[in-house]
């Protein structure tokens, strides 16, 4: 009797899986739209070692001036990422205009959860960024609809730029 990946148990192609899709950090780039290989072999595969290969890593994205577009983009692609494990490395600009694109696509669930990086060391526009993304994610939570929560981070827009002037500005 011939044995082929299917025939064997779940709990062994379930480790299988995970020695061949566990990177731990991915780092996108436009290539990263293609996923692996073994995702592409038959539905059934692709059932059971998409959750493995999404779940298990984490998909790094660099966002400049808060324009999370490939990300978003990324996400939508496959409802799949939409529940990755996803972080971002982000620059210190103050776009609120992209900023507010970012908080709507992930108030309305296009993209999961995010966890910020520094890559600098500084934060003053990183953590407004995160502040305001986690602001509009625990308005969701809390059954706000979109309108108000826009409303919300407006006001929260008018104090950062009592801090600093560029939040003001609605150049993209």
């Amino acid at each position: 009797m011939t044995t082929t990946l299917l025939t064997l148990p779940p709990e062994i192609r379930n480790i299988i899986y995970g020695d061949v899709l566990v990177e731990g950090d991915i780092y996108y780039t436009h290539e990263l739209d293609t996923e692996p290989a073994i995702l592409r072999t038959c539905r059934q595969t692709r059932s059971e070692a998409s959750r493995i290969y999404y779940e298990e890593n984490r998909f790094v994205f660099w966002v400049n001036n808060n324009d999370a577009s490939q990300l978003i983009k990324w996400c939508m692609s496959s409802s799949s990422r939409r529940h990755s494990r996803m972080a971002s490395s982000v620059d210190l600009s103050r776009n609120w205009v992209n900023l507010l694109v970012w908080a709507r696509a992930a108030f309305h669930g296009e993209c999961g959860a995010l966890s910020l990086e520094r890559e600098d060391g500084s934060n003053n526009g990183l953590f407004a960024s995160f502040h305001v993304l986690d602001v509009a994610m625990q308005l969701r939570r809390g059954g706000v609809g979109w309108e108000v929560a826009e409303g919300v981070l407006k006001q929260m827009r008018m104090a950062l730029a009592t801090e600093h002037q560029d939040w003001a500005l609605d150049e993209v």
